[in-house]
């Protein structure tokens, strides 16, 4: 037999070109689709995704040279890679499968490598945008075995589709005009969520309310601000006692005035996001208000507060009030209801993490690198823009105004950017973001402590950053500024952790600080205090009233004997990740500085004075204030979920790890 004659130059290179040519095909339909999602990452992170997935290209394509493989052969080796790292091995090895099937026909294999290679990145873009629609069409969303199928079925067809329509292509139409054909359907597939909502959806409330012109006030009033630090609790606040320097900011202004009230036992209403907010934009307990989870837990979509219920920002509105709302916890965006009222309900850019290769090899190999990404959500800096933007045209009008703002920098997954990244722990080489778990070592679950009080610190910083833009327009000092949260964070105190699992004071204690207008003023008190509170006070400011348990802040004294109800309905699928106690509905109520507790077969009674981390249960000692408490405690209703409220959860609630239960 003759020796086998070496392969030539360009033939030996056509891997190579095949597989780069995917790479920056795959890399430009993830920026495009990127784009089409309204995320708005720095160009580093683009640039980071990119790099990562042509250096596996680069490898692949070498290798295969090396081997002599064809560009069939190494395409179907780097699709194979590329699903393995994103979604595991056992998709790769499919992945790899089906390409390699696909790349055997006669027309493929005489397909210029170019061609093949743009082909490959549509068929893997394709692949990694419409899995999860496709397992979703058979109704198991997270049965990853249907993802697999989704992928395996997708990618042989896209493949042979498209390189049969090449294959009939005249002889005289280029490669170059093949690849820009190909990329510019990908780019269009890539737009489609934009093309699909069109431009409005951040610029009108979801469920249809809209109103754009202003209303003519009579007397002036005063601006009113809400402040929702979500996920904050209080006492991993400096300005509450903690002993890390996470509020600077707050403290200063809090300082600078006088008659600025800060409530030492204020609390939310809910445990988690929905209840918490629809406490605050009724004035009601979540048992009335009806946005929460029923008793059996079991109820992930549909959430809705009661039709016919008056929000705040109607109250506000009817009173003369331009009502603007600018938020980043994508569940503000879900919830029926919520919007009503709102002249502008705006959330904030996001900046979730790109679905494709690039971004599973920086989390495997630079966990640690551009990690912000992974909040999934608009971060406090893009929240202040939106807010400022809105208030242009408004300021100058001659409607006071209601401002609502929600900054979700405090959730979970912790990811601090620079430079309060590493400032009270620091950043081990190798770390990631990630939510906490019942499973974690101590140790882990200080960094991660340490991560949220960076992730404070920062957003104590944006808080400034805001005031400051509030008094170069001459607001700061004539509005009433309520700074409050929907909910705290448990970092294991009561075999627990997150939020949504307990009615502990490690969830439900959440700061509150009330900065009135010049010529205003507030009387402290240490009587416990609410959300409801909050929305009743500023309802009176404008004028109105909302019914329900709430009280108006400014006719409180010094002290008194009002009770203060929480209500958590249990969420059974947390119990798994983040403690047993989270399938357990509870309530409990405060009045002053005991809170009782109720489950459905015990009842614990703490002393917050002298046991603030409730630890010491005095039901047994003292059975006869546990009587005189029960009486105030809420009275669960069920369901509280109505039919017909199926109001669709947006997609990107997966990024900060709401759907499937772990961290509402």
């Amino acid at each position: 037999m003759p020796p086998r004659e070496p392969l030539a130059r360009p033939a030996r290179a056509d891997a190579l070109v095949a597989v780069l040519v995917a790479a920056l095909g795959l890399s430009t339909l993830e920026t495009v689709y990127a784009f089409a999602e309204r995320w708005y990452h720095a160009p580093a992170y683009f640039a980071l995704s990119a790099g990562l997935t042509l250096a596996l290209a680069l490898a692949v394509g070498l290798a295969s040279a090396l081997l002599r493989l064809s560009p069939g052969l190494a395409l179907a080796a780097w699709c194979g890679l590329c699903l393995g790292f994103s979604w595991g091995w056992i998709d790769g090895a499919a992945g790899f499968a089906v390409a390699a099937l696909a790349t055997l026909p006669s027309f493929a294999r005489r397909t210029r490598p170019a061609v093949l290679g743009a082909v490959a990145a549509l068929a893997l873009a394709c692949a990694y945008l419409k899995c999860t629609a496709f397992a979703e069409h058979l109704g198991h969303k997270d049965d990853f075995v249907y993802e697999s199928v989704g992928a395996a079925l997708l990618l042989p067809l896209t493949l042979c589709a498209l390189a049969f329509v090449l294959a009939l292509l005249p002889a005289r139409v280029s490669s170059g005009l093949r690849v820009a054909g190909l990329l510019l359907f990908g780019c269009v597939v890539s737009l489609r969520p934009r093309l699909e909502r069109g431009d409005g959806e951040h610029r009108q409330p979801p469920d249809g309310y809209a109103s754009s012109a202003p209303r003519v006030a009579g007397e002036k009033k005063p601006n009113v601000f809400v402040i929702v630090l979500d996920t904050v609790r209080a006492d991993h606040l400096s300005l509450y006692g903690y002993e890390r320097e996470t509020t600077p900011e707050l403290a200063h202004f809090f300082q600078s005035r006088k008659n600025a009230v800060l409530y030492p036992r204020a609390y939310a209403n809910g445990t988690w996001t929905v209840p918490s907010h629809g406490s605050l934009f009724t004035g009601q307990l979540p048992g009335t208000h009806g946005a929460h989870f029923s008793l059996t837990g079991e109820v992930r979509s549909g959430f809705s507060i009661a039709d016919g219920l008056p929000t705040l920002a109607e109250r506000m509105q009817e009173s003369g009030y331009a009502t603007l709302a600018g938020y980043a916890n994508h569940w503000l965006h879900s919830v029926h209801g919520f919007p009503r009222g709102f002249d502008r309900y705006l959330r904030a850019p996001d900046t979730d993490e790109l679905p494709f290769v690039g971004e599973a090899l920086r989390q495997r190999y630079l966990p640690s690198t551009l990690w912000e990404v992974a909040k999934g959500c608009a971060r406090a800096t893009d929240v202040n823009a939106t807010l400022l933007s809105m208030l242009a045209p408004w300021a100058e009008g001659p409607n006071p105004l209601f401002v609502f703002a929600n900054y979700v920098d405090a959730h979970g997954p912790y990811a601090p950017p620079e430079p309060f990244k590493g400032h009270f722990l620091p950043v081990h080489d190798g770390e990631h973001s990630e939510h906490l778990s019942s499973s974690f070592s101590n140790e882990r679950i200080a960094q991660l402590t340490a991560r949220y009080d960076e992730e404070l610190a920062y957003l104590d910083h944006q808080v400034g950053e805001l005031f400051r833009a509030l008094d170069q327009r001459g607001l700061l000092h004539s509005s009433w500024i309520f700074v409050t949260a929907d909910h705290g964070e448990a970092f294991g105190e009561h075999a627990v952790f997150e939020h949504g699992t307990t009615v502990y004071d490690e969830v439900t204690h959440v700061p509150l600080l009330v900065f009135p207008p010049q010529g205003a003023s507030l009387t402290p008190t240490n009587d416990p205090v609410s959300l409801v509170d909050v929305a009743a006070t500023v309802a009176s400011i404008g004028g109105s009233t909302l019914d329900g348990p709430g009280r108006d802040l400014r006719a409180l004294g010094a002290s008194g004997t009002h009770a203060t109800a929480i209500e958590f309905y249990g969420d059974a699928l947390k119990a798994a990740k983040l403690g047993a106690l989270a399938q357990r509905p509870a309530r409990a109520v405060i009045v002053g500085h005991h809170k009782l507790v109720a489950y459905a077969d015990a009842l614990e009674l703490y002393d917050l004075d002298s046991d603030p981390g409730e630890h010491v249960n005095l039901a047994s000692a003292l059975p006869h204030l546990v009587e005189q408490l029960k009486g105030s405690l809420p009275s669960f209703q069920d369901p509280l979920v109505r039919a017909g409220a199926d109001t669709e959860l947006d997609d990107s609630l997966s990024g900060l790890g709401y759907i499937g239960g772990p961290n509402n």
